[in-house]
């Protein structure tokens, strides 16, 4: 599908060809993936049409992007020639919620329900925290409303790897614990993964999901996670820095380098989820993009 950017640099460039070839886009990728609504990995860009069926699918990763920009492409007029009927390529909205093998709910022995994506092993990465948001935004602009449901699940889930770790961020990575009779936690980390590199995607999502349901709770979630970040990654004499280890809040180990995604994209998704003007950047007049510039939404030519 057209990307936000295509659309808004069609509309400020007319006669321009930004917007021909993303009608045919989806039609490539579906079918590509072991299952519908799936995006494959990995992929080739020199090999058209790849071998089919790929073999894997996730939304992490080098998959991210891809999968991020299925929702914000249908945002837009109605009337639109490039608003696209299907935005998860799963031939139809009715698939794209199918939870197996792609969603799954995974039993946690302490309560909490837990909503993981994954094919076929039981983890997840933090970068998979932006779904949530997406979900949310396609429920808003007229996909099926229990991709909401999701999402709140979805959310509450990514809630849990941060609430869950003694510094209160997530690590990169987390896998769940799938066997009730034990006393761990739901929420388990190798000790690889167990860094945070103060990633936007659990915010970006609260972001959403506050702006769209109007609930309380998730400006407080954010608000805990603020407050971590405060306690265990800012430096004294100026900025933030990401950190080795999230579960040992007496020596998180610094790592002297902040992203540039932390001032990017994590603050500025902060900034509006504690901002309660709806009119702020609102989602019916922008659409951010995977790197949370926000674009005004401009009905594209029509074409062909």
């Amino acid at each position: 599908p057209p990307s936000p950017l295509s659309s808004l640099l069609s509309a400020l460039c007319p006669g321009s060809s930004y917007l021909s070839p993303a009608p045919g886009t989806p039609s490539v990728f579906v079918g590509s993936g072991p299952d519908p609504g799936q995006h494959p990995l990995p992929w080739q860009a020199g090999v058209c049409p790849p071998p089919s069926p790929l073999p894997v699918w996730s939304p992490r990763g080098r998959a991210r992007s891809g999968v991020a920009f299925h929702v914000p492409a249908l945002v837009g007029p109605e009337e639109s020639p490039l608003r696209p009927v299907d935005p998860w390529g799963c031939g139809g909205p009715e698939g794209a919620l199918d939870p197996a093998p792609g969603v799954a709910p995974a039993p946690a022995p302490r309560g909490h329900r837990l909503t993981v994506v994954r094919k076929p092993l039981w983890f997840q990465d933090h970068l998979v925290c932006f779904l949530p948001g997406t979900l949310a935004l396609g429920a808003h602009h007229g996909l099926p409303a229990d991709h909401m449901e999701l999402a709140r699940a979805l959310m509450d889930t990514c809630y849990q790897m941060n609430r869950q770790m003694e510094t209160g961020l997530s690590p990169e990575i987390v896998h769940f614990n799938l066997y009730p009779q034990s006393d761990r936690k739901d929420v388990q980390v190798k000790p690889a993964d167990r860094h945070n590199l103060l990633r936007p995607e659990t915010v970006e999502s609260l972001f959403y999901l506050h702006r769209l349901t109007g609930e309380r709770k998730y400006q407080d979630w954010g608000w805990e996670i603020l407050q971590s970040f405060n306690k265990y990654t800012r430096v004294p004499s100026g900025g933030y820095s990401s950190i080795s280890n999230v579960q040992d809040p007496l020596n998180p180990q610094p790592r002297d380098k902040m992203e540039s995604f932390f001032l990017g994209e994590t603050l500025k998704y902060l900034y509006l989820l504690f901002s309660d003007d709806p009119a702020l950047l609102s989602l019916d007049a922008y659409v951010f993009n995977t790197e949370a510039h926000p674009l005004p939404i401009w009905a594209p030519p029509r074409v062909g």
